[in-house]
């Protein structure tokens, strides 16, 4: 309908009820259809760790890890506003921790600076690292998905506002991205920060933060930016600095000496942190 968001599922019986209701499907099912339907509520998440750890769904086919909610044919997604194609963008993307224990669960939220409601765009979440879709939104200024691991491992997330619902990164029609947002499951104590943001000119300073010296151990403090190239990496101590141009994102990570991005041996990510240029 003209002034309504995105696109409009079939109609079902108009005699029937406007209101929306739900369906539990399988993949298989949801893959045909997905795109064009929303569930009541404008979300969906993938239950549960949402891929094998290959980036593939579960092989079982039980309700817990291999179902989604999705609307039936005829649900319809009501609006009362008007569409407003001016694209939000994501204002933030963290993690409710960046290293945990093996098993721990971890919840990732991705911010808007505005509704999505009123305009043709979803936000989107998919682990970078195997290419899994994990949830997404069509309403509202937030989004979440919960991720375990069940091995040692580090994973990097990314999120979206695009235009089209997908299980394919990127999806299409992107009009904002996050950075990656590394997660570690690891059980060796670890953990390391860095400031959310730095203001500087032309010359910022990193410091990375351990929870306890890395000295007595075989791992390094490690300090990337957002291109994965490695800045510093420090053998002792439990702070680490280095003077970066002021632009872009940055990561620290206690590791095995590496410039892989992540660096191999991981035993905690931080979070996410960006430079931005401080007017003059």
């Amino acid at each position: 309908m003209a002034g309504y968001k995105k696109r409009q599922v079939p109609q079902g019986d108009p005699n029937e009820s406007d209101d929306s209701y739900s369906h539990t499907v399988t993949q298989q099912e949801s893959s045909q259809f997905h795109r064009s339907l929303l569930t009541p509520f404008g979300c969906g998440e993938v239950p549960g760790d949402a891929t094998d750890g290959n980036g593939d769904a579960p092989a079982s086919d039980s309700a817990a890890n291999n179902r989604l909610t999705l609307p039936v044919p005829g649900a319809k997604k009501t609006m009362s506003t008007p569409i407003i194609d001016v694209p939000p963008y994501i204002a933030s993307f963290s993690a409710s921790s960046n290293t945990v224990a093996i098993g721990g669960t971890i919840t990732l939220t991705a911010t808007t600076d505005r509704d999505i409601g009123p305009t043709p765009y979803y936000i989107e979440i998919f682990d970078a690292t195997t290419g899994g879709w994990l949830s997404w939104c069509g309403y509202g200024t937030s989004c979440s998905a919960t991720v375990s691991q069940s091995a040692a491992t580090t994973h990097a997330y990314v999120a979206y506002v695009a235009a089209n619902v997908t299980q394919t990164n990127p999806p299409g029609g992107i009009q904002s991205g996050s950075g990656n947002n590394f997660v570690t499951w690891a059980n060796s104590g670890f953990t390391v920060s860095v400031p959310p943001s730095i203001s500087c000119y032309t010359i910022g300073t990193i410091t990375a933060t351990a929870n306890k010296d890395v000295g007595p151990t075989p791992y390094y403090i490690e300090i990337f930016d957002g291109s994965g190239t490695r800045l510093k990496s420090c053998g002792s101590g439990t702070s680490c600095s280095v003077d970066a141009a002021c632009t872009g994102l940055y990561y620290a990570f206690i590791s095995q000496s590496s410039t892989g991005f992540p660096p191999a041996g991981t035993q905690a990510s931080s979070n996410l942190g960006v430079m931005y240029t401080q007017p003059r």
